[in-house]
C-alpha cells in the first residue's frame, strides 16, 4: 500500500483544477485521466508486491486485471476499475445508505422466510382438521 500511501499524500496537497458544467462544479477532464491514471499504477505497483511469481497483474482496456492462483480452480481473474466520483458526490453518506439498504433487504428476507414458515404452519393444520 506504500504507493497508494504515496499518492494519497500528494493528492491531499495537489491543486484540483475545478470549472462549473451547467451549474455544478467539475474536476477537469484531463486532470481526472491523469488521477484516475496515477490511482490505477498505484494500485498496480501495490498488488505487484503481494503476488507471486505466477500470479499476474496488469492494466487492460476494462482497468486492471489480477489473477491469482488457487488450488482447486487454478486461478481466480478479476478486473478492477476505479471511478473518481464528482465534487458533490459524499462517500460516508454512499456507505451508509448502501449499509442501511442491505440491512433492510435482510430485514425483508428474513421477515418473507418468517411469513412462508406460517404460512406452511397453517396449511398443515388446516389440513390435520378437514382430514379428520
Amino acid at each position: 500500500m506504500k504507493n497508494l500511501e504515496k499518492l494519497f499524500n500528494e493528492l491531499r496537497v495537489s491543486e484540483i483544477q475545478v470549472s462549473k458544467r451547467k451549474g455544478a462544479k467539475v474536476i477537469s477532464q484531463k486532470q481526472l485521466s491523469t488521477i484516475k491514471q496515477s490511482i490505477m499504477n498505484a494500485i498496480l505497483n501495490d498488488i505487484k508486491e503481494v503476488l507471486s511469481e505466477s500470479e499476474f497483474v496488469g492494466i487492460n482496456e476494462n482497468g486492471i486485471v489480477i489473477e491469482i492462483m488457487n488450488d482447486q480452480v487454478d486461478s481466480l481473474s478479476f478486473e478492477m476499475n476505479p471511478k473518481i466520483k464528482g465534487l458533490e458526490f459524499d462517500a460516508y453518506y454512499s456507505v451508509l445508505d448502501f449499509n442501511m439498504e442491505q440491512e433492510a433487504k435482510r430485514e425483508r428476507a428474513a421477515q418473507r422466510k418468517k411469513d412462508a414458515k406460517a404460512k406452511f404452519t397453517n396449511a398443515q393444520a388446516q389440513r390435520k382438521t378437514t382430514a379428520k
